[in-house]
């Protein structure tokens, strides 16, 4: 039972109680990002704080050590702490954090995503990746003249008012309040993967599309390529163009992302996360002719796509991590091999795992990627959230579940994995 799972977890961390006691007098929910809750306070927990990370492991403020599958929200793919990375930014502190104004990293960082991500003739740096989304919305409505943007249901591409739509079921309730009705009207949404639907809703909106966007990580349910190249050849004959939030995705599939990995180019390309090394990050790039609608050289206002402006957009400290983290990606290739390979040896010893326990859930993902879908169900809503909680109590932290594959994870840190979810799902059972 969850309460049995929570009650261990309780004893384990009361350091973590008092902080969180605390932080809910000063924040709304006592976090600063919603999914960093957990759910846990539904059922009488809370988060636990981290004091220090090294490698694949986090340790908390009650000492307990966990391997880490969440990677800074996938963030981190080379993990905690990464030497030459630290160095490099150890080396950037005593020159300066925040400089406002322009600096060389910048420049290095432009030419690395253009090198790996063939797609993109131009990028500008932001802060977030809720910035980059909605910068790449203005961006297809200013080069169409077209007011209509396709996403997926469900898909996540950040808070800002452009996309916050049908992301989290049930998709016919507003996803917040505060929100405008008149902006969804230019707003619609398919079901992530089904070719027939996308082409219709296409089909039906083509006078005033103008782009779907897809989050390439479809919340853990990556993309087929046949989907993605359905999209790319419908947009193609509307004049529409088609976006990729590789924000998850980005650097991660591949040196050039889920673009490079599926075989599709894209118009517009989201980036984020892995691309700043740990730091924050957004970006948006693509074709010239598009990016040139933010150049503030040739365009001025009314004529201008305003994008990026940001105090801490291409700050030399995010700029350092960005650059020595893709210098790292693109000249040690077999990294990729080692977390991919890693990725689908936990893939398929959780799904052993579940087969040989009757245990209801399914896997899902790619590369080093893993997300264990329908754990949770009508008949025991906290069935998702009991098989998290136990696997943290043994001393794996997943994405409820699920996660993501670093460079430092190694070969002991599966096999923990994967022994410790035979064990919660043989308590479960």
């Amino acid at each position: 039972m969850i309460g049995e799972a929570v009650k261990e977890y309780k004893k384990k961390t009361s350091k973590s109680l008092k902080l969180f006691e605390r932080a809910s007098i000063s924040l709304p929910g006592g976090v600063c990002h919603n999914v960093r809750l957990w759910g846990l306070p539904n059922v009488g927990a809370y988060p636990f704080y981290t004091e220090r990370a090294r490698g694949s492991h986090l340790w908390d403020v009650d000492g307990n050590e966990y391997v880490d599958y969440w990677c800074g929200h996938s963030a981190l793919i080379l993990g905690h702490t990464n030497e030459a990375l630290v160095k490099a930014l150890h080396d950037q502190v005593q020159r300066g954090i925040q400089w406002g104004t322009t600096n060389e990293k910048q420049v290095e960082l432009a030419e690395l995503v253009r090198d790996m991500v063939p797609s993109v003739d131009i990028v500008r740096f932001c802060s977030t990746g809720t910035e980059a989304t909605m910068y790449a919305a203005r961006m297809a409505r200013a080069y169409t003249g077209k007011k209509t943007i396709i996403k997926q249901k469900g898909g996540w591409h950040g808070a800002n008012d452009s996309l916050f739509y049908q992301c989290f079921a049930p998709y016919e309730e507003k996803e917040s309040l505060g929100l405008l009705d008149e902006i969804y009207r230019y707003v619609k949404t398919i079901p992530f993967g089904d070719v027939s639907k996308a082409s219709e809703e296409i089909q039906k909106n083509r006078d005033d599309l103008a782009a779907v966007i897809l989050d390439c990580s479809g919340q853990g349910v990556l993309g087929t390529k046949e989907f993605l190249k359905a999209v790319r050849r419908e947009t193609e004959k509307h004049g529409a163009l088609m976006m990729l939030d590789e924000i998850v995705t980005g650097f991660r599939l591949a040196p050039g992302g889920a673009q490079e990995f599926y075989n599709v180019t894209p118009d517009l390309t989201v980036m984020g996360k892995v691309l700043g090394g740990g730091t924050p990050i957004g970006a948006v790039g693509g074709r010239e002719e598009i990016m040139k609608f933010a150049d503030p050289l040739t365009r001025k206002k009314p004529d201008i796509a305003w994008i990026g402006g940001g105090t801490f957009s291409g700050n030399p400290f995010t700029m350092t991590a960005g650059v020595e983290t893709l210098k790292i990606l693109k000249h040690e290739s077999s990294i990729y091999d080692k977390i991919n390979s890693m990725g689908s040896k936990i893939r398929n010893g959780l799904v052993k795992t579940f087969e040989s326990r009757n245990f209801k859930a399914s896997i899902r993902g790619e590369c080093s990627l893993f997300f264990p879908l329908q754990i949770l169900t009508a008949d025991s809503p906290d069935r998702g959230l009991e098989y998290f909680i136990r696997l943290m109590n043994k001393g794996v932290f997943t994405a409820a579940g699920g996660g993501f594959v670093s460079a430092a994870h190694t070969d002991i840190d599966v096999k923990k994995l994967l022994e410790a979810a035979e064990l919660v799902v043989e308590e479960m059972s």
